[in-house]
């Protein structure tokens, strides 16, 4: 039978952004990453209750990059050689880490970690193909094209 488990062995990445530096990052599993897109947006709707019946006054979405990349730093990168200017190992499941965290070397480590939990697919491969053409009444029959 085929594995559904995410693979819990770790990629090393050499960082170009910082020769001699390296990031051992993992894949998020499936639940994790509900989680992740859980913090990364948040939607708030007030309704005014004096006003129309349904009628809202004002809605809200926030879209939180920020809360997104700490849950991944924290939850992809399981080793590193990557230290601040006293010596000490970065502790990248500190959110403040990412404060002092040199941008170019930031967004690379970004990148990958994006690459390694790729969220797209090939949308065909989740769709079965009929072998008639879609028609206006759907049901791909000659007379239902003839009548077009």
């Amino acid at each position: 039978m085929p594995r559904a488990t995410v693979n819990q062995e770790a990629t090393r990445v050499d960082l170009k952004s910082l020769p001699g530096g390296f990031v051992m990052l993992k894949q998020l599993p499936f639940g994790q990453m509900l989680s992740r897109r859980d913090r990364a947006a948040r939607y708030l709707q007030e309704i005014n209750p004096r006003a129309a019946r349904d009628d809202i006054s004002k809605i809200q979405i926030d879209i939180l990059n920020e809360a997104s990349r700490i849950y991944d730093f924290k939850h992809c990168i399981i080793d590193h050689n990557l230290e601040d200017e006293q010596g000490n190992k970065l502790d990248f499941g500190n959110a403040m880490t990412l404060q002092v965290l040199d941008p170019k070397i930031g967004a690379e480590i970004e990148t990958e970690i994006d690459k390694l939990n790729r969220e797209d697919f090939d949308e065909e491969v989740f769709t079965t193909q009929s072998g008639a053409p879609s028609t206006p009444t759907g049901n791909g029959s000659p007379e239902a094209e003839e009548s077009q």
